[in-house]
């Protein structure tokens, strides 16, 4: 229930759909230097809302 929670954070529910938009360009053909670091720092906001929020 915890990661749920987390979801109710803007900055996590905004980083989950970075994490899912940039996969789904990743697959599309997106470039990777382009994609993977959106989708860390997407993981990042949803890991860590208390941080990402400043």
């Amino acid at each position: 229930m915890g990661f749920l929670n987390r979801l109710k954070e803007p900055s996590s529910a905004a980083g989950l759909a970075a994490v899912i938009s940039n996969a789904a360009g990743l697959a599309a053909g997106q470039p990777a230097s382009v994609a993977v670091p959106a989708i860390l720092a997407g993981l990042f906001a949803v890991l860590m809302p208390e941080r990402a929020n400043g």
